[in-house]
């Protein structure tokens, strides 16, 4: 399954976690490194004088870019709307199921009490 193979800019995004699976950790450091290896090797110098033909093209290629760029921010809100969804859907069962043990215990509590 290649979901987000679609993906075509790089993104750089932060976010405040900490990951206590070591091998998980592994992977996503190595994920990065290979990431880190593969954008220098994408790194392209400017010429200093370019031609009126050639900065039309860069231009074009920046608005094609900013597009690109559009689209796939447009997927990745669409993704965690999804996924907050979920969560909710997920927190809603978990929750529904913690009153039903709660009343099942205090159930079994009070025949207890009766019951001596």
């Amino acid at each position: 399954m290649n979901t987000f193979g679609e993906f075509i800019t790089e993104m750089k995004l932060s976010f405040d976690a900490v990951i206590g699976e070591k091998e998980l950790l592994s992977a996503l450091l190595s994920y990065m490194r290979g990431k880190e290896e593969e954008s220098k090797a994408k790194i392209a110098l400017l010429p200093l004088a370019i031609n009126e033909e050639d900065a039309v093209r860069i231009a074009q290629d920046f608005l094609e870019y900013e597009k690109t760029t559009a689209r796939e921010l447009e997927k990745l809100e669409m993704t965690i709307k999804k996924f907050k969804e979920e969560t909710e859907r997920i927190e809603r069962s978990v929750n529904e199921r913690i009153i039903q043990l709660q009343g099942s215990f205090e159930r079994e509590i009070l025949k207890g009490k009766f019951s001596s």
